[in-house]
C-alpha cells in the first residue's frame, strides 16, 4: 500500500480560511476503502476522520479548518505603560495566537482493519483574515511584510490625544540583530530627533503602544511629549541589516473638548489595533422587563374596592407585577472625518472578533452592534463622520422584587 499526500500550493495561509488536503491510495479502487486523517498538535491527536475517496478520482479530500481554528488564543492581550506589550510571538512551539502548526497523518481502512500514518507532512496557519481580493496571495513572511507595521491604517495621519493609548503591530525578523524606536517629534518649526534603546525581544512579532504616555515612559523623560509638540514621527529601525521601516505620524490634539473613548480592537492581521472615536459619544440603556399579571381588585367583605386608602391618601393597585429588570448599555460613537485609507481599514473594526473599549483606564468587552459597512470616500461623500454602535458585554440586573 502507498499514499500520496498533497498540500495547497502556496506559503502564508490563513487558519480562518478553508484548507483542503488530498490523499491519493493505491487501494482506492476497492469499495469498502476509507481514508484515515489524523490531525495532531504538540504530539496530541486533535481529530480522527475517516472519508470514502471520491468516486471519479480514488482521492480523498480533507478539510479541517474548524479543528484548525479551536488552536488560535485570543487571552494574551495585556495592554503595559510600556512601548512593547505582551504579543503573540512565534516561539517553539508557538504561543497559538498568530501562528498554529499542526501534522497531518494519513492513513486508509480496507476490509476493516485500519493504518494509520502512512504518509505524513507538517502545516503552519496564519492568524489572518483573508482579502476580499486576491485570495491566497498574500505573504507576510516575505515580500511587503517585513520590517513594517502589521497595519492597514494610514501611517500620515493619526489622530491622538496626550496620554493616549495607540496600539500598532510590527512585523520584523531581524530582533536578534537589535531594534531601535526612532522618535522625530515638531516643536514649532524645529524637528527634533530622538533613537531609544534596543528592544529585548524575541520572534516575529511585536505589539506595540506608540501613545505618547509609552514613549515618554521609554525616553525616561515625562514631559518628551507634551502639548508643546504639534506631530511626531514614529520608525522601527533594525540593526545589521540597517532597515528602517516606514514612519506612523501622530498628530496630537491638546486641551481637546470632549473625552474621547479609543477602542483596542483585533486587526486583519490578528494583532491589536486603536481607533479612536473623538467627537461626541452617548450612552444608552435598554432595559428588559419581566412581570406578571395579577387581579387589581380587592374584596373587603361588602364590596370590591380597587384601591387601597392609606393615612388619607388613595393607592390603586396594581394589574401586573414587574418583578425583574435587566439593562443592557450601549455607546453610540463617533469619530471624526476619516480619510478614504481609513475609512477602509475601519471595516476591520466592523468585522473584528475581539474588541475593548478603555474607560477611565479600564477595559470592557464589546460587541459591534451594527452589521452594515459601507465603504466611503471623500470623492463622491466629502468629507464624513465615522458612527457605530457598541454593547457593552456587561449586562446588569436592575430593581428586583
Amino acid at each position: 500500500m502507498a499514499i500520496t499526500l498533497n498540500f495547497p500550493s502556496g506559503s502564508d495561509f490563513s487558519i480562518q480560511d478553508d484548507f483542503w488536503i488530498s490523499a491519493l491510495s493505491t487501494n482506492s479502487g476497492q469499495t469498502d476503502m476509507k481514508y484515515v486523517f489524523d490531525v495532531y498538535k504538540n504530539n496530541q491527536i486533535l481529530t480522527r476522520v475517516k472519508l470514502y475517496p471520491q468516486p471519479s478520482s480514488g482521492r480523498g479530500f480533507f478539510n479541517g479548518t474548524n479543528i484548525y481554528r479551536n488552536a488560535i488564543t485570543y487571552d494574551w492581550f495585556t495592554p503595559t505603560p510600556s512601548v512593547a506589550s505582551n504579543g503573540p510571538f512565534i516561539t517553539t512551539p508557538p504561543s497559538d495566537a498568530m501562528l498554529a502548526q499542526f501534522q497531518i497523518r494519513v492513513g486508509e481502512e480496507v476490509a476493516g482493519i485500519t493504518t494509520t500514518n502512512i504518509a505524513s507532512g507538517n502545516i503552519s496557519l496564519f492568524n489572518y483574515s483573508i482579502p476580499l481580493y486576491k485570495r491566497r496571495q498574500p505573504s507576510i513572511t516575505i515580500g511587503n511584510y517585513q520590517e513594517t507595521f502589521l497595519s492597514n491604517r494610514s501611517k500620515n495621519y493619526v489622530r491622538a490625544q496626550l496620554g493616549q493609548k495607540i496600539l500598532i503591530p510590527f512585523k520584523s525578523t531581524e530582533l536578534n540583530n537589535g531594534i531601535y524606536m526612532i522618535i522625530k517629534k515638531k516643536v514649532g518649526n524645529t524637528i527634533i530627533q530622538d533613537e531609544s534603546s534596543p528592544f529585548s525581544f524575541s520572534g516575529d512579532y511585536i505589539q506595540l503602544d506608540i501613545g505618547s504616555s509609552a514613549i515618554n515612559a521609554m525616553t525616561g523623560f515625562n514631559n518628551f511629549i507634551n502639548s508643546s509638540v504639534q506631530y511626531y514621527d514614529v520608525s522601527i529601525f533594525v540593526d545589521g541589516p540597517s532597515i528602517e521601516s516606514e514612519p506612523v505620524r501622530v498628530w496630537l490634539e491638546c486641551n481637546p473638548k470632549l473625552q474621547p473613548i479609543n477602542l483596542h480592537f483585533l486587526n486583519a492581521w490578528g494583532m491589536f489595533e486603536t481607533a479612536c472615536f473623538n467627537l461626541v459619544n452617548k450612552l444608552t440603556s435598554a432595559t428588559e422587563r419581566k412581570q406578571f399579571a395579577k387581579k387589581e381588585w380587592n374584596y373587603n367583605g361588602s364590596s370590591v374596592d380597587y384601591y387601597s386608602t392609606r393615612n388619607g391618601s388613595i393607592i390603586y393597585n396594581e394589574s401586573k407585577i414587574n418583578y425583574g429588570n435587566v439593562v443592557n448599555w450601549e455607546y453610540k460613537l463617533k469619530m471624526d472625518c476619516p480619510d478614504d485609507i481609513d475609512y477602509e481599514w475601519l471595516q476591520e473594526l466592523m468585522d473584528t472578533p475581539q474588541c475593548y473599549a478603555e474607560l477611565d483606564g479600564n477595559y470592557y468587552p464589546v460587541t459591534i452592534k451594527d452589521t452594515n459597512y459601507e465603504y466611503s470616500k471623500n470623492v463622491f461623500n466629502g468629507l464624513k463622520t465615522f458612527e457605530l454602535t457598541i454593547e457593552l458585554n456587561q449586562t446588569r440586573l436592575g430593581y428586583i422584587r
